[in-house]
């Protein structure tokens, strides 16, 4: 379900579409926490018999030009990234995003003037651009105009700062080897209480014969709590960067674990979840059954440097960094 199409003969006082335009501001509205709404100064409409249409128009228009800045790039890929995905920085970047791209953004034609031949092109020579006044001469484009903006506003975008932290943990597994070394001592509570959540530990070391290398893993989660949301249908993506920290001059390789990208510098999602709850949790663990699945027979991996004798261990750490809410709105 989309828009009602409008054309040459759509009434723009046609009370049906401004219906379900004020029903699709009222969800972004709703979408805002409490505080953001009366920072920006927005709040619900109900277009009524008694309203005018140029009234209407100007309070939409403006209520969107408010929280423009309380959303973000709804074509930003995700995942790959080497930078999280932000808020749009000025009512001009969402405008542009939407393709509302003339200074003014809203299409509209003063006192006595002339409507374009073309009155579907956005960018036809004669228009004017701004938010209505009285006396301008209406018409369709006014809620073509309304409903593209409003359809750019759909990606909300929180930093772990917004979010808080609700619960937190450890999961580790021990893969024995045989006569198993003294593994280097791992204390949970060492590890940064902010910006790093999940971090393994993988320790090898040499037996001969034949030459294998164990694992201790250890993954430390964080669970992040949004609460307040908007009740429609939305999905919650929990995005971090992995970074890897060499700690005892480890050799590179790759052991094979099936998650595709420990050694990737570049966004990845951490959890993700689609629902209509108003509180929802994320956890920063990513793919745990797969990090577990170690043999306790794995070939020693091949190495550049000498020093396969010695026991080394690398740490690898998914910075949790933001959480981004797509939400479903119809339209």
């Amino acid at each position: 379900m989309g828009w009602t199409g409008i054309d040459v003969d759509t009434s723009w006082q046609d009370l049906t579409i401004a219906q379900e335009i004020a029903t699709a501001y009222n969800k972004r509205v709703a979408a805002l926490s409490e505080t953001e709404r009366t920072a920006v100064g927005v709040e619900e409409i109900t277009p009524a018999e008694t309203m005018t249409v140029f009234d209407f128009v100007y309070t939409v228009q403006t209520g969107i030009e408010a929280m423009a800045t309380k959303w973000s790039d709804k074509t930003f890929t995700l995942v790959g990234q080497t930078v999280y995905p932000s808020s749009f920085a000025t009512v001009a970047a969402m405008m542009t995003s939407a393709g509302l791209t003339e200074s003014g953004y809203w299409r509209r034609i003063a006192e006595a003037g002339t409507p374009p031949a073309a009155w579907t092109n956005y960018a036809e020579a004669g228009w004017s651009y701004g938010k209505i006044t009285d006396k301008d001469l209406a018409g369709p484009w006014l809620f073509i105009d309304l409903e593209t903006a409003l359809s750019e506003l759909t990606r909300r975008v929180y930093s772990l700062g917004v979010a808080s932290v609700s619960g937190g943990g450890a999961y580790h597994t021990d893969e024995d080897c045989g006569a198993s070394p003294t593994l280097p001592g791992i204390t949970y509570d060492s590890y940064p209480s902010v910006g790093i959540y999940s971090v393994m530990r993988f320790v090898q070391w040499r037996q001969t014969p034949p030459d294998y290398y164990a694992i201790h893993l250890v993954a430390l989660y964080g669970e992040w709590t949004l609460s307040n949301l908007s009740s429609h249908n939305k999905t919650v993506t929990l995005l971090g960067i992995p970074t890897v920290e060499f700690l005892y001059d480890s050799p590179y390789w790759d052991i094979g674990l099936g998650t595709g990208w420990i050694f990737n510098s570049a966004t990845v999602v951490l959890d993700s979840k689609t629902t209509t709850d108003t509180t929802v949790s994320c956890r920063d663990i990513p793919a745990l059954t797969a990090w577990s699945t170690i043999s306790s027979k794995i070939p020693w991996p091949e190495v550049s440097s000498g020093d396969t004798d010695a026991t080394n261990s690398e740490d690898v750490y998914a910075n949790a960094g933001c959480i981004v809410v797509d939400y479903s709105f119809e339209p």
